[in-house]
């Protein structure tokens, strides 16, 4: 019955391009680090999608509709919360070229684009990357967790530093 220690800090940064066959062979020396691969794996469970169903995926229609649902769950749940800019969208895509990849990009609706998650600021990528991370272990009711987060004002906006305890006490 001993609590889970839980450390959080910036390496675990969701990419914003995701190898999905590295993903599934779990390869840390391509293009996902170990902590990436984590918070990757996280996602995947947070949002129901699944690498062998994205790798596969024949029916365009269905697998489309399976990820903007999926994009518009979590874009609620990152929005609800971050109140820096509300006028943005998380968006996946796939793309195919020699080997299908995961895109997550953040769509800015005032100005009808899109950027990779990466080239938003690092504050916004910690926040969206410590959300993800934080629901997965919300649904694991069966451990307690002490929190350890490694300097996570440093990146934060100021709103953001108001944005995240409020985050954590509603969660809580």
């Amino acid at each position: 019955s001993l609590p889970k220690m839980w450390y959080f800090d910036e390496y675990y940064s969701l990419p914003g391009r995701i190898n999905l066959s590295d993903y599934a062979n779990k390869n840390y020396r391509g293009t996902l680090k170990k902590e990436e691969y984590q918070i990757v794996k996280a996602l995947f469970e947070l949002s129901n999608l699944s690498v062998s169903d994205i790798q596969s995926e024949t029916d365009y229609e269905n697998f489309k509709s399976h990820l903007e649902s999926t994009s518009n769950l979590i874009t609620d749940e990152m929005f609800e919360y971050w109140t820096t800019n509300k006028n943005l969208d998380i968006e996946f895509n796939v793309e195919h070229v020699n080997e299908r990849i995961l895109n997550i990009r953040v769509r800015n609706r005032n100005y009808r684009v899109s950027l990779p998650l990466g080239n938003r600021s690092k504050g916004f990528l910690w926040f969206f990357s410590f959300l993800i991370w934080f629901s997965k272990i919300q649904g694991d009711k069966n451990k307690k967790y002490i929190l350890l987060l490694d300097e996570p004002g440093l990146s934060l906006h100021a709103s953001a530093q108001d944005d995240l305890p409020r985050f954590i006490d509603e969660k809580l």
